[in-house]
């Protein structure tokens, strides 16, 4: 129910035109009503404004032209056959690196093509929709694919080096997604786990890719919080990636969080492709002199005590982990 909010207080704003215009009784009922609708409204947009550009911008913008790159991300969809629209967003928009979200053997062949332009590559093809594979025009230092909790999730951690010589750590990510039959257990240890991890790294780091969840989530904000990373989505907009085939029915699944040490230039949404996600579009610059004017989140005891016990309950531990030449 955390995906919905914009929803929810849409629904209840007409509610309330409905009972203004239309019914137009302004007896005791009404009042209670109102008030009811007013308090839902409220509580909704308290998750959904720091999204807007009314609330301040959590990432600042570039100051220096120096240490830039760009970075696409996007889950293609396994079933989705639209590889060639892909390659074409991939050649218009000539990304540094590239994340790919639920590759297999057959994207990962009719994409091949883009490998004379990125020598660095960690690929994961997969058939279960969890595949992943992450594409480089800058050198990659000892990437590793894991396995952090799930053995149907793999995730990438590495270093990446820009020209100047400047590193940060890459982590790609894809965790399992809530259904019916299955809760967000899966998907928030290995969230936790991600955000523990990153939180000890003494140098610049960013965070990619298909979180299903959404950005004003509590998972998603414990997340940030523990981690210490940044989102710049707030103060800018919402910026769905999903789905992109229902218009109406779309939410910020695919995520990217950095470090205090970035500085923004670009955010966009890119075309549609045949997956039922969107790409997104980033151009960063690298400038961790001046990180300390961005402010830091920070965990309450509350949000550390809630995170241990997840991790408790799990019986976190047994962390897999192989090199990927």
């Amino acid at each position: 129910m955390d995906y919905p909010r914009l929803h929810f207080a849409s629904l209840a704003l007409f509610t309330l035109a409905i009972d203004i215009v239309w019914i137009n009784q302004f007896d005791t009922s009404f009042y209670v009503r109102a008030g009811i609708l007013v308090l839902t409204i409220a509580l909704q947009m308290q998750h959904i404004l720091p999204f807007s550009f009314i609330y301040k911008k959590e990432v600042l913008l570039a100051t220096s032209n120096k240490d830039v790159f760009t970075l696409m991300i996007s889950n293609v969809r396994m079933d989705n056959k639209k590889t060639d629209k892909y390659v074409e967003i991939i050649q218009t928009h000539k990304p540094d690196l590239i994340l790919v979200n639920e590759p297999d053997q057959y994207w990962l062949k009719q994409i091949s093509v883009i490998e004379k332009d990125y020598p660095f590559q960690v690929k994961v093809p997969l058939s279960n929709t969890y595949g992943m594979a992450f594409y480089s025009k800058l050198k990659l230092i000892d990437p590793i694919v894991r396995f952090l909790y799930s053995t149907e999730t793999p995730s990438i951690s590495v270093d990446v080096e820009l020209e100047s010589g400047m590193k940060f750590h890459f982590f790609g990510v894809h965790p399992e997604p809530p259904t019916l039959h299955n809760d967000t257990d899966e998907r928030d240890i290995e969230l936790i786990m991600l955000a523990k991890e990153a939180s000890k790294l003494k140098h610049a780091c960013l965070v990619a890719g298909d979180l299903n969840d959404v950005a004003w989530s509590y998972t998603t904000m414990l997340f940030k919080k523990i981690s210490g990373l940044l989102d710049p989505r707030v103060g800018r907009g919402f910026f769905n990636t999903y789905n992109a085939k229902i218009p109406m029915f779309r939410y910020p699944l695919d995520h990217i969080f950095f470090s205090r040490s970035f500085r923004l230039i670009e955010m966009k949404r890119l075309e549609f492709f045949g997956s039922d996600h969107f790409p997104i579009f980033l151009k960063l610059s690298l400038e961790p002199e001046k990180k300390h004017e961005h402010d830091k989140p920070t965990p309450e005891k509350k949000d550390l005590e809630y995170a241990q016990e997840i991790l408790k309950e799990s019986g976190v531990g047994s962390q897999k982990a192989q090199k990927q030449k």
